[in-house]
């Protein structure tokens, strides 16, 4: 529940121009780490500003978690390291896109 809220309250703190339809949550809890996808369309973000029309279809926030990753375990750490250079990559490419100059 504690993710969920804080994804939610990530959700309304960035404009919409801001938002993707997949936000990436990494957690830990004392020695286990979790990933948590979270997956959500326009209609719930519509619902989480009050906004959502009657003809809007009933929409949900959906967390996908993974994991856990032992920080004492040398073997998951290795697994996880490439796992967090991956969405780390990712999040930069997505970022160098948006302030790219765009093209005519």
């Amino acid at each position: 529940m504690q993710e969920s809220a804080q994804v939610v309250a990530w959700l309304m703190d960035n404009t919409s121009e801001t938002r993707e339809r997949l936000g990436i949550h990494i957690s830990q809890d004392r020695h286990e780490i979790f990933l948590i996808f979270a997956q959500f369309d326009s209609d719930y973000i519509a619902y989480l500003e009050n906004k959502l029309s009657d003809e809007s279809a009933l929409s949900f926030l959906t967390m996908h978690q993974y994991g856990p990753w032992n920080t004492e375990s040398r073997s998951h750490m290795e697994e996880l390291g490439p796992i967090l250079l991956a969405i780390t990559l990712y999040a930069q490419g997505q970022i160098q896109q948006r302030q790219a100059p765009k093209r005519r």
